[in-house]
């Protein structure tokens, strides 16, 4: 289980420093599709890091780690946005 949280965070981390390079072939292709397609390939840097060797844990670890990679950047991104509040108040 550890194994899979250090896989997300390394694809949280990688997807958050090619985030331009995302932005900029998204002009081009459809966002979902390249985020998906550079998720994919980071957990599957990382699962190669990790040494799994078996097909089967290899495409499992890679999705499951490529979710939680996207899922990890996006509460990160949702946490580190600062929105101020403003209060109306009624009468």
């Amino acid at each position: 289980m550890l194994d899979l949280v250090l896989i997300g965070m390394f694809t949280a981390f990688l997807l958050a420093v090619v985030e331009p390079l995302v932005s900029l072939i998204s002009i081009f292709i459809n966002t979902k599709i390249v985020n998906a397609v550079f998720s994919l390939l980071f957990a599957w840097l990382a699962n190669w890091l990790v040494g799994y060797e078996d097909i089967k844990s290899l495409i499992l670890w890679t999705v499951a780690g490529g979710f939680l990679g996207n899922a990890l950047l996006a509460g990160v991104e949702r946490i580190a946005t600062y929105r101020p509040t403003i209060i109306n108040p009624s009468n």
